[in-house]
């Protein structure tokens, strides 16, 4: 799977979809492109679907989660989409956990031919930056925290922009009991924002944690016209049954 702030939708849609392998030279299967079951992307908008779909992603996604309102929560970072190449079944956006300022985190149980029923999460809390965004984070964090306790029916995946990093301790009460797929590129996996500025990458906040599946490969990805790095990644179920999503 491929998780991915899209920043404000500015991703190159080229660059994306020739890191999925969409497209003229590209390798698609019926996993999705290149190997790419799930495509989670976070501060997206249709402009961005409608320039992937004339990429020839979604012609190996073609299941997706509700179409992104023009003016999503939180404003035009608040927009968040679920591709897949097997069919999915929304099941909404996350409950509002937080007073003041609140991003869409869409939800959907993707039914995989292997692994079976999957949930995926794509996580954006607002970024802890003043002094009303840093509650809404906070509260956004704890709330999730909550939410995915009481979610334990089926494999679960988190991805997205957490906001946050192991330095953080709600991220850490969060990530208590899920598999980072960063262990999977052994003890220092390396940072994931920001990209493109005069600061180099110095923290890792976008992640994709896994309960009750098991991360197989992990690899950061530089996409021109985003100041995130996408996460790509390879997971299995626990028990080995030759499924990977």
């Amino acid at each position: 799977m491929l998780s991915l702030n899209a920043e404000y939708g500015g991703v190159d849609p080229a660059a994306l979809a020739a890191a999925l392998g969409a497209g003229g030279t590209g390798s698609g299967s019926a996993h999705g492109v290149n190997g790419v079951d799930v495509l989670v992307l976070v501060e997206a908008d249709e402009d961005l679907i409608t320039a992937l779909r004339e990429e020839g992603v979604l012609d190996r996604l073609p299941y997706r989660t509700a179409t992104i309102p023009d003016e999503p929560q939180g404003g035009k970072a608040g927009g968040a989409v679920i591709l897949s190449a097997h069919p999915l079944r929304s099941e909404g956006v996350l409950p509002r956990f937080a007073a003041y300022r609140h991003f869409d985190q869409p939800v959907a149980v993707v039914e995989h031919p292997d692994l079976g029923a999957v949930r995926v999460v794509g996580i954006h809390p607002v970024p802890p930056i003043g002094e009303d965004f840093v509650p809404s984070w906070d509260d956004t964090l704890r709330g999730l925290d909550r939410w995915q306790a009481a979610h334990a029916d089926l494999p679960l995946i988190l991805a997205g922009d957490f906001n946050a990093s192991h330095a953080h301790p709600q991220f850490r009460a969060l990530a208590d009991g899920f598999t980072p797929t960063a262990s999977a590129a052994g003890p220092f996996p390396g940072p994931t924002w920001p990209v493109g500025s005069w600061l180099p990458p110095f923290t890792a906040i976008d992640h994709v944690l896994l309960r009750g599946l098991v991360p197989i490969a992990y690899e950061r990805l530089d996409l021109a016209g985003t100041d995130h790095r996408g996460i790509l990644t390879t997971v299995a179920g626990e028990r080995v049954t030759g499924g990977t999503l």
